[in-house]
């Protein structure tokens, strides 16, 4: 536009130059012909500087916004709270001497999160309700997106890229706890890792370094690496309906190759709830070198109605003894009586927060006018089976079977409740016996 005015200007000055200014020198030779060759020099020099003015201001660039204008900080946060009941059980007391009914915070956290010129990200989050009882770190990432090849390439303290059910967040899973394959899956750990979506959305694939460490201090400090290597990639053949995915038929598979650190590696599980005693556990096994985890993955949706399915497998290499296989399953079902559909990612391959078609709380619409709704009320079942006994290997851990029975109550997309019955059949290891373990868990949460 500066060009357009510019030209516009110079126009005009040669047009009154070439047209007015002799006029107005003819009109004064009358008077004093010398004052007519000063006003002809005056009025050029000034429409020649006025020129020169216009053409600066066009060539110059404008200023970059100062640095701290482009970066966004939005605070966030969750608390997590907890009623577990244990009912009677045909098992030994020295199995269940942890079967203690217990009121608790799961998680309570505090953080940020934000963004950077538009391809910077960056989270840090601090849990104060870590079941160890110290303040852990959970999330400590920066990234950057939008690269060639790569996508985008984070480092920092965060979940490796593994298994669909561990991917989604405590506050998106569609029970209280993850299943009891999840034994396996190694969760949170320092490392660097590049994830890339297509251009259609349908396939993701994500892959990167870590070192295993402990999620609160002391930090790690010794020459016993526990490097590991994993990766995940996904392909969503089906996909239709509301941005939130109506209609989908999601599958993935997910790879870790990792060294055992100090030569063993300890599976155990707990009933599917967040405290309790251990029902399977294989000690620690040792002379391990290295071991290799597979999970592959399936999901549907089908409006309300939705499907779940993993297997993880565990192929643990040993010196000097036996090599192990270690695996479990699950599959789950879950459906909204009002209407609602499970939320999923396609820039990530996994599942993602529950937006009700009408929130619970009273609220004013865009007229003003009270409204009130039913939230998003969910029922859900899941099946899990880990098997820790592998007798060639010498490794007997027991094996356990969970049915999970619940209900989830979302008042909001940010607050909702979850009821969990879980009925567990296990066998610890070495034992011939199989018992009974009876669980009823409530859950209040929400986050910002």
């Amino acid at each position: 536009m500066l060009k357009r005015v510019g030209l516009s200007v110079a126009g005009l000055g040669s047009l009154m130059i070439a047209l007015g200014v002799p006029v107005v020198a003819r009109a004064a030779h009358h008077l004093d012909p010398g004052w007519a060759t000063e006003a002809n020099h005056s009025m050029a020099e000034r429409l020649a500087d006025l020129e020169l003015r216009l053409e600066e201001a066009v060539a110059t660039p404008p200023r970059e916004s100062p640095s701290h204008a482009s970066w966004t900080v939005r605070p966030r946060g969750r608390a997590l709270m907890d009623h577990v009941m244990f009912g009677p059980s045909n098992a030994p007391g020295s199995v269940l001497e942890d079967a203690q009914d217990a009121t608790f915070f799961r998680s309570a956290r505090l953080g940020f999160s934000g963004t950077g010129y538009e391809v910077f990200y960056f989270t840090a989050e601090l849990d104060f309700f870590n079941p160890n009882g110290r303040t852990a770190y959970r999330d400590v990432l920066i990234g950057v997106r939008d690269l060639p090849l790569l996508g985008s390439v984070q480092v920092g303290h965060f979940k490796e890229p593994l298994s669909l059910d561990q991917l989604a967040s405590p506050l998106h899973i569609t029970f209280m706890e993850r299943s009891l394959p999840n034994a396996f899956i190694p969760g949170r750990n320092l490392g660097v890792m590049a994830r890339r979506t297509t251009q259609a959305e349908n396939a993701t694939l994500a892959f990167g370094v870590f070192r295993e460490t402990p999620a609160d201090p002391p930090f790690v400090a010794d020459d016993d690496y526990g490097a590991a290597f994993t990766m995940r990639g996904t392909w969503t053949p089906w996909y239709e309906g509301s941005p939130t995915g109506s209609r989908l038929l999601h599958t993935g598979l997910g790879y870790s190759y990792r060294d055992a650190v100090g030569g063993t590696e300890h599976v155990r599980a707990r009933p599917e709830m967040g405290v309790g005693p251990t029902i399977v556990d294989t000690g620690l096994v040792d002379q391990t070198s290295s071991y290799q985890l597979l999970v592959p993955e399936v999901a549907a949706v089908f409006g309300p109605l939705s499907v779940q399915a993993e297997y993880m497998g565990g192929f643990y290499n040993r010196s000097g003894a036996r090599n192990a296989y270690l695996w479990g399953a699950y599959t789950q079902l879950s459906y909204f009586l009002t209407g609602e559909s499970r939320n999923y990612s396609r820039a990530s391959g996994a599942f993602g927060r529950v937006q009700p078609l009408r929130n619970f709380i009273r609220t004013r619409d865009q007229h003003g006018r009270l409204v009130r709704g039913p939230g998003a009320w969910e029922l859900t079942y899941r099946y899990s089976f880990l098997d820790l006994d592998d007798a060639r290997a010498d490794v007997l851990g027991g094996h356990a079977g969970n049915h999970t029975f619940g209900v989830n109550w979302y008042l909001t997309s940010h607050a909702r409740m979850m009821f969990n019955f879980v009925h567990s059949r296990f066998a610890p290891g070495e034992s011939a016996d199989k018992y009974g373990l009876n669980v009823f868990g409530v859950r209040a949460q929400f986050d910002f």
